[in-house]
């Protein structure tokens, strides 16, 4: 049978066809008031659905009719026909006779529902490859109702379990603050209203734990009240941070050691060095030649001991305090570093020459200084014999650093040794060569690491070195 009104049908694109119909799918009326010519020929002479629709759908239509005979409830399909999609709801109506009628909706399904399943699939696709675990549970009911793969992942388990599971029994009975699991996520829950965020420790079923930082958000669904939990693990983080943890420990320890290395450790020494000299001076004369070589090397030995320990100190606060910044001119402060250098050697140095130089830097002045200091003083220190020291320093901004050169014409370094100066007691020369405690430049190192920069030497044996650092501009 042809359909006698295809009007009907076109305008099932636009929206719904709604028709009254029987259980045997007679059309009895339409229920649209511009047919209602219409409607007065469907009283006398009620007409099968397939003069409305296609045949192929009413018989589709027909057979949900017999297989849902005699059910009071509503009924919901989608029909496919010639590529088309169709939704189709069956509405029982509450009439006294004889048959059973229902109110037909018929549509052709639109692009805006085409736009909604496509949007669905793409949740889906994000919801199965996000790194995160995601589990949707029924607040209601207290069951979870979908969770995606991740979950089975961080879990060890298979998704039966999680879906059968909550999230207490993936926990262990405490927490790592010392609270009792189930205490603390009912409190949690008790203060959900948009969004909550916290840390937990989850027990998998194969008895392994795993630190997780979980979101819970609340969300209805189809007039259910359910809640999203997101659960990251963060196990590698909190690893980081234990080992940050022990650092920051470690070298309190450190500063404290060092502290007491500074005071407690040194009175003794400076002691023994002061007893020594009053010592020789008291006896010298009675003593032979080897008697006061020995006490000479008492002394030196001593006094090599403290400056030892001195130097750690530096060495320590350098490493762990907190120091300030503030803008710094660049060459008083190197001019009052040479100064120091020839007032502790009670010398002047002619051949120490400050060229180019940026106006101010940005740094912690005490540091800098030493840094000026330890470079200058080893380019006057590791000069040739019978040669003057000469030692060139100068500066240039290069937009996002600074960088600066300490030149000398002295003996110069291997470049096998390059890397081996700036870590802290390795000299290249004996004591009696030069004087030192091999921690000058890994002081130098870690000053300059302080200030965001990078230090490096170039350098040829016999004819000098060129140690070149650099210091961040944060204001570039």
């Amino acid at each position: 049978m042809e359909i006698l009104f295809p009007d009907l049908a076109i305008l099932s694109e636009q929206s719904p066809l709604q028709l009254i119909i029987d259980e045997e799918g007679i059309v009895h009326q339409l229920s649209t008031e511009e047919h209602s010519s219409l409607n007065s020929i469907l009283k006398s002479n009620p007409l099968p659905l397939s003069a409305f629709i296609p045949l192929e759908v009413a018989t589709k239509i027909n057979t949900l009719l017999k297989i849902h005979r005699g059910s009071s409830s509503q009924i919901k399909q989608e029909l496919e026909w010639e590529g088309k999609r169709f939704s189709v709801e069956l509405l029982p109506l509450a009439i006294p006779a004889n048959r059973k009628y229902f109110v037909l909706n018929f549509r052709i399904k639109r692009e805006a529902d085409e736009q909604i399943l496509e949007t669905k699939n793409k949740y889906q696709i994000l919801f199965e490859s996000s790194k995160t675990g995601i589990l949707i549970v029924d607040w209601e009911h207290k069951r979870a109702i979908e969770a995606n793969s991740r979950m089975c992942e961080l879990f060890h388990t298979s998704m039966d379990t999680i879906i059968s599971g909550n999230m207490l029994e993936f926990s262990p009975e405490f927490q790592p603050d010392g609270k009792k699991s189930n205490e603390a996520f009912q409190h949690i829950l008790g203060h959900v209203k948009d969004y909550q965020e916290f840390d937990w420790l989850f027990r998998r079923p194969d008895g392994t734990c795993f630190d997780a930082e979980v979101s819970i958000a609340p969300l209805e669904l189809q007039g259910v009240m359910c809640g999203v939990y997101i659960i990251r693990d963060i196990s590698e983080r909190k690893r980081q941070e234990e080992e940050l943890k022990k650092y920051i420990e470690s070298n309190l320890q450190l500063e404290n050691f060092a502290y007491i290395a500074s005071h407690d450790l040194r009175e003794p020494l400076l002691t023994a060095i002061g007893f020594c000299k009053q010592f020789k001076r008291m006896y010298e004369e009675s003593l032979d030649k080897r008697g006061n070589m020995m006490v000479d090397n008492i002394i030196s030995r001593t006094e090599n001991m403290n400056t030892l320990i001195e130097k750690l100190f530096v060495f320590s606060r350098v490493q762990t305090e907190t120091v300030d910044r503030d803008w710094i001119p660049t060459q008083p402060l190197i001019v009052e570093v040479i100064d120091g250098i020839a007032g502790a050697h009670n010398a002047e140095f002619a051949g120490v020459v400050i060229g180019d130089m940026p106006e101010k830097i940005w740094g912690n002045r005490e540091q800098l200084s030493r840094l000026f200091q330890n470079l200058i003083s080893n380019g006057i220190k590791f000069s040739k014999n019978r040669v003057e020291p000469q030692v060139y320093i100068m500066g240039e901004n290069n937009g996002t650093f600074w960088k600066f050169s300490v030149e000398d014409n002295g003996i110069g370094i291997s470049s096998s040794h390059y890397e081996k100066i700036f870590l802290l007691f390795q000299r290249l020369h004996t004591r009696k060569q030069y004087a030192g405690t091999g921690i000058g430049l890994a002081i130098c190192k870690q000053i300059v690491e302080n200030h965001e920069g990078k230090i490096w030497v170039d350098s040829e044996p016999d004819v000098g070195s060129s140690f070149h650092f650099t210091l961040n501009n944060p204001y570039a």
